[in-house]
């Protein structure tokens, strides 16, 4: 499969994330992730700053599909997260801020093993996240 097609189909993919315990200025908190497709709430992504000031996400929950447990493993991820459990898998890292939102992290697809840039921001008087991902330059990306 095509790097571009893999692309859209991690994009077909991405979320939306809903604030559930998080303050309204700032990404961290724990935020409910919705599938664009669908609209079905996927899980629960709890987002903290690390001493170095960037951010971090685990998946602390996950709502799984009919016919899939909890317990899912990540089969398609590499290296040492390759047959882990997705849920309380670390699956966002590497965000910096700079005035308005947070750029150049790294966000993992468990579903593909894929691993793509990623930038965000709060959405100003919402308790909704923007989110960007993308490959190479955020020009080739999709936000949701």
């Amino acid at each position: 499969m095509g790097y571009m097609a893999k692309l859209l189909g991690f994009l077909a993919l991405c979320l939306l994330l809903t604030s559930v315990y998080a303050d309204q200025t700032t990404p961290v908190g724990s935020w409910k992730t919705i599938d664009d497709i669908t609209g079905k709430a996927k899980g629960i992504l709890k987002i903290w700053k690390e001493a170095d000031g960037t951010l971090q996400g685990r998946l602390v929950k996950i709502f799984p599909d009919p016919g899939h447990d909890e317990h899912e493993l990540c089969t398609a991820c590499e290296g040492e997260r390759h047959n882990q459990p997705i849920q309380g898998m670390l699956i966002m890292w590497g965000l910096k801020h700079t005035t308005d939102k947070w750029v150049d992290g790294r966000i993992l697809d468990p579903k593909t093993g894929n691993v793509y840039k990623v930038n965000m921001k709060v959405l100003p008087d919402s308790n909704k996240m923007q989110v960007h991902g993308y490959i190479g330059v955020p020009l080739f990306g999709r936000t949701q």
